[in-house]
């Protein structure tokens, strides 16, 4: 079954606006992602407490330690 209410370019970051506790951000899909990433000024603005840490490795290979949070639920599309 086809989507059309989703689509992206071609060669293109998959940008889309997603809702989250009442308000629209930009956020890039990445269906492979193992963890979701949100900046650490968003996490205060939803109001999000923190529950530990994760490692994240760079594109260079350092390991990075950044606190954890769990999104709200996030709604997509209309």
């Amino acid at each position: 079954m086809s989507r059309s209410w989703l689509s992206f370019n071609r060669n293109a970051v998959p940008i889309v606006s997603v809702r989250m506790g009442g308000s629209r951000y930009e956020a890039t899909i990445d269906t492979g992602a193992f963890i979701s990433m949100i900046s650490p000024e968003l996490s205060v603005r939803l109001g999000l407490a923190k529950q530990g840490q994760q490692p994240v490795i760079s594109v260079h290979g350092d390991v990075l330690n950044r606190d954890a949070v769990t999104l709200p639920p996030t709604g997509i599309a209309e």
